[in-house]
């Protein structure tokens, strides 16, 4: 179990350029690296046993099982605003409903990066059975 303290300590490290943290979850190694995502912008990017592998983003067959604790959720509509009132003003709102059931549904898929440390401490501390590896070079039993 990891204390409040250590909680405090990882959500340190993580605000810092070059940040790394590791964990271990059912066997698996969880690693936490501060990475370059565009100009003077920063990610906290998620990998697991060492790498990343964007088959696994959507919610399918080929999605890791690990992914759904570990990377953050995101969600984008099916059809767009533009699309929709086009539709209901051309049919009216039953009609576009009749013909188009998922008209408003959303698409959920995971993303292997969290913009700041909070949300992704937020997240981690939820996770039973997480075990912290090393935070920066230091190594926790």
């Amino acid at each position: 179990m990891i204390t409040k303290e250590k909680w405090t300590e990882i959500e340190a490290e993580l605000r810092y350029d070059f940040a790394r943290v590791t964990f271990k979850l059912h066997d698996h190694l969880i690693e936490v690296f501060r990475q370059y995502a565009g100009e003077g912008r920063t990610d906290l990017n998620v990998y697991v046993d060492g790498k990343i592998s964007f088959a696994w983003m959507r919610a399918d067959n080929a999605m890791h099982p690990l992914i759904t604790q570990i990377w953050g959720a995101e969600s984008k509509a099916k059809y767009s605003t533009k699309f929709i009132k086009s539709v209901e003003k051309i049919w009216g709102k039953r009609a576009a409903k009749k013909d188009y059931p998922d008209l408003r549904d959303r698409i959920v898929f995971y993303v292997p990066r969290f913009k700041k440390a909070s949300v992704l401490v937020r997240k981690y501390k939820k996770i039973a059975g997480l075990e912290l590896i090393s935070i920066g070079g230091a190594v926790y039993d």
